[in-house]
């Protein structure tokens, strides 16, 4: 049972932040005139039948057909850090160095570059001091920003903590464990305290999943209470008005309430937080009880999700992993599973986690698994070499560009998001 929600929680992630960059940086009113009232989404390329195409444009037709986005690589890099310790632990200065190789040279055992850098992340990541002391360095950023920098690049990666850290180990609970390290991987690149209980909430909801401890509505305001403790002593606490801004984003009936297209506003921590929970609510209020109906259900939340627009990629990525830790990968939709790309390596990578847990009896030996080396045992890229990949990266989208033959609609896109 725990192996295939540890799974779902990978994989649910991965295929929505898939599935939701179809709508990145898309107004609602552009993601409906784009791909109608009533789309059904693929990531087989190119779409069959009765599926709508990814709508090509310079964002879009940089990414791999059927691929995730950098929000997903992030998680990968928090699952290879855990991998490499032999399952033991996942810490800052570890993780620090892995996204700093990360931007720099993308993910080399899946020859993957370094797509969709958020700017939080990037002003972070390039301090000087960064490697050695990355708490720090997020630290001078959030001051620079009259501490008002509360963006979901943070967020939108610690799903995975709470997929291995959900075990009691050594007297301390799992919940707590992964409330624990949660915070520290947000706070490597986000000091703002809305950016760490966002993130240590969608963990330790993940983790509750896994441990059979999440079945109600009750159980997950539950989990929330417990992230509330924390941050009541964390070195930085919530604001009065931060905290009834959250419950406001925790507690909404319908994703219109929030306006996840709202313009310059669309990667605010709170947003895409709200939209996870408001996902899970939906499984828990009227749970599905056959595997088709888990299905149908996962596959009509990450599209509804999808068609609000805004930062849909971080949002369903989100959503997707409290889902899939909820429902269980074997419940996912089959043919977005079949289509993504990279999915056999990923199931590989999964099941070793599962295995440093207990769960798996797959013959894995972490030491000798180059892939979990900061550069994956393939070194960086010179300059001129990333300069070429960059050219041919390129070549390739303005390829699927004019392969597609309708042209984009007017759309507004904000000049910079803040991750």
């Amino acid at each position: 049972m725990a192996l295939d929600l540890i799974r779902g929680a990978m994989f649910g992630c991965a295929v929505g932040d898939a599935i939701g960059l179809h709508t990145e940086f898309m107004s609602r009113s552009v993601s409906l005139s784009t791909y109608g009232p009533d789309p059904r989404f693929a990531l087989e390329y190119p779409a069959p039948k009765g599926f709508v195409p990814l709508w090509e444009d310079r964002h879009r037709s940089k990414f791999p057909p059927g691929g995730w986005t950098d929000d997903t690589d992030q998680s990968i890099l928090i699952l290879m850090s855990f991998l490499r310790s032999g399952g033991r632990s996942v810490t800052p200065k570890d993780f620090a160095k892995r996204l700093r190789f990360w931007i720099e040279n993308g993910f080399r055992p899946l020859d993957r570059l370094p797509l969709g850098i958020g700017l939080t992340v990037k002003s972070v990541v390039t301090d000087a001091d960064f490697p050695e002391h990355p708490t720090d360095a997020a630290k001078r950023q959030w001051e620079k920003s009259d501490r008002n920098l509360a963006s979901n690049g943070a967020v939108m990666r610690t799903g995975i903590v709470g997929a291995l850290f959900w075990q009691d180990k050594d007297g301390v609970g799992g919940i707590e464990r992964t409330i624990k390290v949660a915070a520290e991987v947000a706070a490597t690149t986000h000091a703002d305290p809305r950016c760490i209980i966002s993130s240590i909430i969608v963990s330790a909801l993940v983790a509750a999943s896994i441990r059979d401890e999440l079945k109600s509505i009750p159980d997950m305001n539950h989990i929330i209470k417990l992230c509330e403790d924390f941050m009541s002593t964390y070195d930085t606490p919530l604001l009065s008005s931060h905290l009834e801004e959250l419950h406001a984003h925790l507690s909404v009936s319908s994703l219109d309430e929030l306006k996840l297209d709202e313009l310059e506003a669309i990667g605010y921590t709170y947003k895409c937080l709200g939209a996870g929970v408001w996902a899970l609510r939906q499984i828990l209020t009227t749970p599905p009880i056959t595997p088709t109906a888990k299905a149908l259900a996962y596959e009509k939340i990450i599209t509804d999700l999808t068609m609000q627009g805004g930062d849909g990629d971080t949002n369903c990525a989100v959503a997707g992993s409290l889902l899939g830790a909820a429902l269980g990968m074997s419940h996912l939709p089959r043919h977005w599973l079949v289509s993504l790309s990279n999915s056999e390596w990923l199931m590989n990578k999964t099941d070793a986690a599962c295995y440093l847990m207990g769960l798996h009896h797959m013959v894995y030996d972490y030491e000798a698994d180059a892939d979990t080396l900061v550069d994956g045992g393939l070194g960086a890229f010179t300059r001129a070499e990333m300069d070429g990949k960059v050219m041919m990266l390129q070549i390739e989208a303005a390829e699927r560009m004019k392969a597609f033959s309708s042209k984009p609609p007017k759309r507004r896109i904000p000049k910079c998001i803040i991750m």
